[in-house]
């Protein structure tokens, strides 16, 4: 028969069935880029081989309304690490 093991977050209590924490935990950050210089037969990431030119004023437009709109929901929290992948990074220019 199985077993039920509880597992508990660092920081936290259970009180009647429902997890609490006695201060947010931090966020971690992915911030995607999807051009790479090649496209891998083996990667699943959402990336596509970079032509001539990226539209990545707009790609970077998007992520700022897209964090921007976030923002209520995390106000407060601390952002422990910042994830950047799923193209090739390099592919970008400085404004990343």
């Amino acid at each position: 028969m199985a077993r039920i093991i509880p597992i508990a977050a660092a920081g936290a209590r259970q009180a009647s069935g429902k997890l609490e924490f006695r201060s947010q935990p931090p966020l971690s950050l992915y911030i995607h880029i999807p051009w790479c210089v090649e496209k891998c037969p083996y990667c699943d990431f959402n990336s596509h081989k970079a032509g001539a030119s990226i539209p990545e004023d707009e790609y970077i437009a998007a992520l700022v309304t897209d964090l921007e709109s976030s923002l209520p929901l995390i106000w407060g929290r601390r952002i422990a690490t910042i994830f950047i992948g799923g193209g090739t990074p390099a592919c970008s220019q400085e404004k990343l």
